[in-house]
């Protein structure tokens, strides 16, 4: 479902969540993988990493290609520093899910923690086809093309990923406007495409969902889309390209 954050229950208090017990039990409307992929959700968001670990072992279990519950079960194992378990998980999550950006940038910085240095150039490279400002897919191509031997295309990269510098002088300047104007759609929806032109997906996402509360429009709801997609999250994705498509249909 697409959810605004910050949306509010009755009474006016901020909808925080209740919590793993909010979920309540499987049901028939709601599958066992997507039960569990919720409740690892919930924990990774209290901080409660073994709970949340283990919510999406059992949601991978019950769904052996759920792409995002293999992609954030592959990120706890790279995090852990279980490196080879984290690369079978993302591997299967990119699988899954080729467009998935995040699962492929982070099997890159797995299999280039492995030693797997041509392995992990070609995911760094595929990820920015996907999204040509990723800036940690550039530098992290530069290290690896550096550490394989590869001196002179290194060099090459390392240098444009320093030229991206001044896009992230651009997002600096737009993220100070945006706090001084926090009730200027447009201003954000300027700021969620620089923050995707520089690969940040997920922070693009937040400021997106901000913008369509303030102002909802046509513009917005494509752009969220994109962001939905490139993060894997394609039944929000397809919730916002249809608000847009209604939208554009009302004039707006």
């Amino acid at each position: 479902m697409l959810r605004v954050q910050g949306a509010r229950r009755k009474g006016g208090q901020p909808d925080q969540g209740e919590g793993l017990n909010s979920l309540g039990p499987p049901s028939p409307l709601r599958p066992l993988a997507s039960f569990h992929f919720a409740r690892g959700i919930c924990a990774l968001e209290v901080g409660d990493l073994n709970a949340a670990e283990g919510g999406f072992q059992r949601c991978v279990k019950a769904k052996a290609d759920h792409a995002l519950g293999l992609y954030h079960l592959g990120k706890i194992r790279f995090d852990q520093n279980r490196v080879n378990e984290a690369l079978e998980h993302l591997t299967r999550a990119v699988v899954a899910d080729p467009g998935h950006v995040e699962a492929r940038f982070t099997l890159g910085l797995a299999a280039r923690r492995a030693g797997r240095l041509e392995n992990a150039v070609g995911f760094f490279t595929k990820v920015l086809e996907q999204t040509p400002g990723h800036a940690g897919a550039k530098y992290n191509l530069g290290r690896a093309l550096l550490e394989s031997g590869n001196k002179e295309e290194g060099r090459r990269t390392l240098a444009e990923f320093r030229a991206l510098s001044q896009l992230q002088d651009e997002i600096d300047f737009k993220r100070h406007a945006v706090e001084r104007a926090r009730d200027n759609a447009e201003a954000r929806v300027e700021f969620a495409r620089l923050l995707l032109r520089a690969g940040k997906i997920r922070e693009a996402a937040e400021e997106l969902q901000k913008a369509a509360r303030i102002r909802p429009s046509a513009e917005t709801f494509r752009w969220l889309a994109q962001a939905f997609r490139l993060q894997g999250r394609h039944g929000e994705a397809a919730q916002a390209q249809a608000y847009a498509d209604r939208l554009t249909g009302d004039g707006g």
